[in-house]
C-alpha cells in the first residue's frame, strides 16, 4: 500500500502541473490517494468489527473534457 500512495502521489503532482489543480484528471487523481490512504489507515488499525469493504478508486479517462 505504501507503494501506491507515492504512485498516486507522483501522479496529483504530475497531473497539477499538467492539466492545473481544479482540472478533473486532478481531482479525480487526488480522490484516488485520498481513498488509498484512507484504506491503507484502516489497514494499520486493529478491526473495530466495520465491515465495510475498502474504498473503490476511479479511473479517469483521457477523453478531453467537454464544455
Amino acid at each position: 500500500m505504501e507503494r501506491a500512495v507515492r504512485l498516486l502521489e507522483m501522479v496529483v503532482a504530475q497531473s497539477e502541473q499538467v492539466h492545473g489543480d481544479t482540472h478533473l484528471a486532478t481531482l479525480a487523481s487526488q480522490n484516488n490517494l485520498a481513498r488509498i490512504r484512507e484504506a491503507a489507515e484502516a489497514v494499520q488499525q486493529p478491526d473495530t468489527g466495520n465491515s465495510e469493504s475498502p474504498p473503490a478508486l476511479h479511473h479517469h479517462s483521457d477523453t478531453p473534457e467537454r464544455t
